[in-house]
């Protein structure tokens, strides 16, 4: 008989393994199911610049006819949606993760936006909106006299 050390952590690994093992074999059989818009949420970063802001969202496997982009009371709203495949009837899903239906992410931006300077474009599944700041709101060199 050998004696090893004991350790707490690896026990909880086990557990947290065995259970992600349980759960994936009980949802192994869900049907596809469409997300409210919460859940479909693209994440996005947001880039400030002296003279524009920069918006980048993830929208995989959309195109520019997918998503819309708008601007009013000072907030910037990307919204769109993801649509089902068009055999998701007559096929037997055995797994599904990918969601599926309408989502909106809104931005509301600290400084005054010059609104109809605003640009948006999609590549490789990221949205890209770039939206200038009005004059008033970008910093001046004052001159000391």
């Amino acid at each position: 008989m050998t004696l090893s050390k004991w350790n707490p952590g690896s026990s909880a690994d086990a557990l947290q393994s065995d259970f992600n093992n349980l759960l994936g074999r009980f949802f192994s059989d869900v049907p596809l199911r469409f997300y409210d818009r919460d859940e479909l949420r693209p994440r996005a970063d947001v880039e400030e610049h002296e003279g524009h802001y920069t918006i980048v969202a993830e929208v995989p496997g959309l195109t520019k006819s997918d998503v819309a982009v708008t601007f009013q009371d000072d907030t910037l709203t990307i919204s769109g949606e993801r649509k089902a495949p068009a055999n998701v009837d007559s096929a037997t899903y055995r797994h599904m993760e990918r969601h599926y239906g309408k989502f909106a992410r809104s931005f509301r931006l600290p400084n005054p936006i010059k609104g109809d300077g605003i640009k948006a474009s999609v590549a490789d599944g990221l949205l890209t909106v770039t939206v200038p700041k009005a004059e008033e709101a970008k910093p001046r060199q004052i001159q000391i006299a």
